[in-house]
């Protein structure tokens, strides 16, 4: 590959506003204009940032609301727990939903928690994987949660588990699992799926893309 494909592989990596408008539109059903679209995101950036700044006063008016965020990254789960912790949110879930009566749940058939397929661990923290549309034989679903290599230093481990942080780990599931109108072909090799195979990554406290990070 370095001495063959490299030298050979000139290509913009770059989609460009028309295709990515064009892929908005097919996947996703959006046909909002991009500069609208990225108001929108700015707009929700700085309503976040405030928020979040608010409460972490809260918690701790000493502090900065990144070191807020810090401490709240370094709440999570041994890595030999984390699967365990997962399946105990999906119960969770299930009965917060069903308790409150905020959407019916037309199966009571769990997703397979299981430890991301290697081939996808470098792209995604948390994944969804569910049967295809036409799936007649199959109800099973896959929900993937990267590990920390065995391998890593402490540090790495430490900044990897960070994304499965008290607050993070909940909502990857309804993140993962969202509905959207694309047909999609899941990236595992499993059937296709009206629901794209999501791929979830949380911010870190060192994140660009922090709560308290100063923006446009």
């Amino acid at each position: 590959m370095k001495s063959d494909l490299l030298p050979r592989s000139n290509g913009d990596y770059k989609l460009g506003a028309a295709t990515f408008a064009k892929k908005l539109s097919y996947d996703e059903m959006v046909d909002t204009p991009l500069d609208r679209l990225l108001q929108i995101a700015f707009d929700d950036l700085h309503k976040n940032q405030t928020e979040f700044a608010r409460i972490a006063k809260e918690i701790d008016p000493t502090k900065t609301p990144q070191q807020v965020l810090a401490e709240l990254a370094s709440i999570h789960p041994q890595p030999g727990d984390l699967l365990n912790t997962f399946q105990a949110t999906f119960a969770s879930l299930i009965s917060f939903i069903n308790t409150h009566h905020i959407i019916t749940i037309p199966s009571k058939i769990e997703p397979t928690l299981e430890e991301t397929p290697p081939f996808m661990r470098a792209t995604t923290q948390a994944s969804m994987d569910p049967p295809g549309p036409f799936e007649t034989h199959s109800t099973k679903a896959y929900f993937n949660v990267t590990l920390p290599e065995k391998n890593w230093a402490a540090s790495h481990i430490a900044e990897h588990m960070a994304a499965f942080n008290v607050g993070t780990t909940p909502s990857s599931p309804p993140a993962s699992t969202r509905p959207t109108p694309a047909t999609t072909s899941s990236s595992s090799g499993r059937p296709s799926s009206p629901q794209p195979s999501a791929r979830f990554s949380a911010p870190t406290p060192t994140s660009k893309a922090g709560p308290t990070t100063p923006s446009r």
